[in-house]
Formats: C-alpha cells, structure tokens, sequence
C-alpha cells in the first residue's frame, strides 16, 4: 500500500489527463507479491519477483532504505551528522519490517545504539505519518519518498542505504481486449519512475 500512497496516486493525475479514455481499476494489496497466474490483474507492480509469473518483469525502481526525519524533528537540535548521534529513543519502527534499524547500524558500524529502542508502529503508513510530524528519524524506500525529500518534507540524514531489499517491478498480463492500455500505464510508470 506504501506504494500507491506514496509514489502513484500523487502521479496518477497525469497519466489520467494524459489517456482520459482508458478506465483504471486500482487494487493495492499487501504482504508478498501476487501469484500473477490465473491471470488477477492486466498490470501488478511488485516488491520483488511475482510468483507464477509468465511475464518478463521491468524494473521500476530498487528498494533502498534510507534514515529520513522531518525538519522539524531537527530544528532546536545538534546537528545529526555521524549516525552514532542518532537518540535510540527516537528511532520510529514499523512493526512489519522487524530489522530494518539492526541492519542499518550494522551497515553504519553503530553497534552501541539499541536497535530495538524507539517508537514503534503497527506498518510503514503509521511510522510515516510520525515522522513527518517530527517524532524522530525511520528508514523509509527512498524512491517512494522521492518527493517528500525534494520538497524538503522530509530530510535524508545520512547517504547510507540499506540496499539488500528486492526491485520494486511491473508485470504487464493483459487480457487481449486491454493490451493497448496496459502498455501504455507500464510505459508511462517507467518514465515517471
């Protein structure tokens, strides 16, 4: 779902005013990428590799992780800028992605920050929210935030990224009647990405 919030409705508009007559039918699902076979949807965008697919994937974008924080968050505050000043107690978690924080200090050679410290959130959506509203620094897809950092929204602390997270990718499997549209939604998705 983080990817439909986050990265295609606030885009959708222009594809719409783009192809007024093609009728778009969204789903957002959770959890591990659909089995693609029967055939469920003309078009899936995925975080990773689909079960079952007869399709050749594109690559939409990669699924790096990186610290991000609101600026109000660091306003009245040192400035952050080695990971080893990050407050343990302001690290936002979701729930879902149990070690994402573990990991990215690992990767930071931070072992003397308590990994599992801070708030933490049922999903991402929540973990979001809290962030943009100041509570504290999490690890988010840089990509599905993309316009949250050029709009100075929210701030990327470090440029250390957890890179071991699968490609987001588009599936095209329309039915006959629907393939014309269906390549133009995945062609258009890849130039926005």
């Amino acid at each position: 779902m983080n990817l439909a919030q986050r990265w295609l409705v606030p885009r959708l508009s222009r594809f719409v005013s783009r192809h007024p007559t093609i009728a778009l039918d969204l789903a957002a699902e959770g959890g591990p990428p659909p089995s693609l076979t029967p055939r469920r949807f003309d078009l899936a965008i995925t975080h990773g590799v689909a079960p079952l697919a007869k399709a050749e994937p594109s690559r939409l974008f990669d699924g790096r992780l990186v610290p991000v924080c609101s600026p109000g968050y660091l306003a009245g505050r040192a400035p952050i800028t080695h990971p080893s000043q990050l407050d343990p107690d302001r690290l936002i978690h979701a729930r879902k992605r149990k070690g994402d924080w573990r990991r990215w200090l690992k990767l930071a050679k931070e072992p003397g920050i308590d990994a599992g410290r801070g708030v933490k959130f049922e999903d991402m959506n929540l973990a979001y929210l809290a962030t943009v509203s100041g509570m504290g620094v999490m690890l988010f897809f840089a990509n599905l935030i993309a316009d949250d950092l050029r709009t100075g929204r929210l701030v990327m602390l470090f440029d250390l990224a957890l890179t071991e997270e699968p490609d987001w990718l588009v599936y095209a499997t329309p039915a006959p009647e629907r393939e014309r549209a269906t390549m133009l939604l995945r062609d258009w998705l890849l130039a926005e990405a």
